[in-house]
């Protein structure tokens, strides 16, 4: 049984697998019309009367032949496609080639607009790179139906904009995605409204796709950005972890030697006594001397070790409370007085008015306490300390200057750290524990504020911090 049309498949592919199939049914016609071809060939008369019939009818099924070939490879090409100027460029190349247009665009809708992502076109001055408004009334129902809006069939008074020949709408669910803009084509009629629709889902479907692999590569991406996030801070995590694990063996060193030392003094004048025949009794109130100043430096540097494992561990108790920093440093002051005296020293003491701050008062007593013990112990003879606070902006600064030998530039960050010092170097002096200057940094830092040392021009040094100091509002009362 002779059928009425040819049906053939256009199967499209993208990223390696099968997304859709399109069909066409092209009318039946072109066995008959050889057969005419070949009846009128044989009449000479025949063949004159119908040639200008027949050019025709070559023209019409210029259409149906190109499909087979263009069609198949445009569906090869948008998998190729990995963005929608691509898949606009593809479709848009399509669509001249099969209609013989000299005027086509690709439209994208954006909002309201229709905005041109591909076009080509022989008149220069038409202004097809700049958006348009989306139809509405009638024809912009029409456009979203999914109908292949046609120039020659629209009601009167319509017209399609840039004077297009066909529109065909890129839909996608039920929603207008874009438009295929068609002007100064050869092929006319339903076969071309036909192939404008199938370009159209070749269009959508390849749109599709691309969103699709979009989505995937934001999602891999965000997904490696994420997972080297994560490397970053587990690599950081580990990093902590191996200094945490060294300080602590460092830790662990540094106080076993620091232990070892004045036991091993007393030990030894202990065994000295025990075994000294001796009767001079100066010699053994010497021994003994060296026995109880060890014994209290033992006492010192375990009262600063469990000190400081306590502040760091958080099982320190702050009795935070307001206080008069100025006041302070004055009581401070009055009980470094003795211990001045001994080196002929001059305190003195530079601070007026109501310093207010929320703290510990025996912490911020115990840091002034290690900064002016220190002051006192590393100046020399005769030479003087002065102690002063201010307000400096948001801040109480408290500042304790000597005129000693100073601190290196290149150890004053070094000497907040624990087991750090420079009395054995520096002075000569018989060195403290290690720990104070680390416990008043500690001391300071839960307190919000800072600590510092620099010059005390032109000689010695001046170790300074500071607190966030009360508003203004909250000074009234204490």
């Amino acid at each position: 049984m002779e059928s009425d049309t040819i049906i053939f498949s256009v199967s499209l592919i993208a990223l390696g697998a099968l997304v859709g199939r399109y069909l066409l049914s092209i009318p039946a016609e072109l066995a008959a019309r050889r057969a005419a071809e070949k009846r009128l060939a044989s009449s000479e008369k025949a063949k004159e009367g119908a040639g200008a019939g027949l050019e025709g009818l070559a023209r019409e099924q210029e259409v149906p032949k190109r499909l087979l070939i263009v069609l198949p490879v445009t569906a090869a090409q948008l998998t190729e496609c990995r963005s929608q100027e691509d898949v606009a460029r593809v479709v848009g190349e399509a669509a001249a080639d099969l209609l013989e247009a000299r005027e086509v665009a690709v439209l994208i809708r954006d909002h309201e607009f229709l905005r041109p992502i591909w076009t080509k076109s022989d008149d220069t001055k038409k202004p097809l790179d700049r958006p348009i408004r989306i139809p509405t009334g009638r024809l912009g129902e029409l456009l979203k139906s999914g109908l292949v809006l046609s120039a020659e069939e629209l009601p009167s008074g319509s017209h399609l904009p840039w004077s297009a020949a066909m529109w065909a709408p890129i839909r996608h669910r039920g929603e207008l995605r874009g438009v295929i803009h068609v002007a100064h084509m050869l092929g006319r009629g339903k076969e071309a409204q036909r192939l404008l629709t199938v370009l159209g889902h070749m269009a959508d479907s390849s749109f599709k796709t691309i969103e699709l692999f979009d989505e995937q590569a934001s999602s891999s991406k965000s997904l490696e950005v994420k997972v080297h996030e994560r490397t970053v801070e587990l690599r950081k995590a580990y990093e902590e972890l191996k200094e945490l694990d060294h300080a602590k063996d460092e830790f662990i060193s540094s106080v076993s030697h620091e232990l070892r030392t004045p036991l091993t003094s007393i030990r030894s004048f202990s065994e000295l006594l025990l075994t000294f025949d001796d009767d001079d009794k100066q010699r053994r109130e010497e021994f003994l001397t060296i026995i109880n100043d060890e014994s209290k430096r033992l006492t010192r540097l375990i009262d600063d070790v469990l000190d400081i494992a306590k502040i760091e561990s958080g099982q320190t108790e702050w009795r935070l409370q307001k206080i008069d920093i100025a006041d302070l440093v004055g009581n401070t002051v009055e009980l470094q007085k003795p211990s001045a005296e001994e080196k002929k020293l001059r305190l003195r003491v530079e601070s007026t008015g109501l310093q207010l701050v929320v703290a510990d008062r025996d912490r911020i007593k115990q840091v002034m306490m290690n900064l002016l013990s220190n002051a006192v112990k590393f100046s020399p003879l005769g030479s003087e300390v002065m102690v002063s606070s201010m307000i400096d902006g948001p801040d109480v600064v408290v500042t304790i200057a000597d005129q000693g030998a100073g601190v290196p530039r290149n150890a004053r960050e070094r000497i907040f750290m624990r087991f750090q010092q420079l009395g054995e170097t520096n002075t000569g002096k018989t060195p403290g524990t290690g720990l104070g200057l680390a416990i008043c940094k500690e001391i300071i830092s839960r307190h919000g504020g800072k600590i510092w040392v620099e010059d005390n021009m032109p000689r010695g040094s001046k170790f300074s911090f500071s607190l966030p100091a009360l508003p203004d509002a909250d000074t009234e009362t204490i």
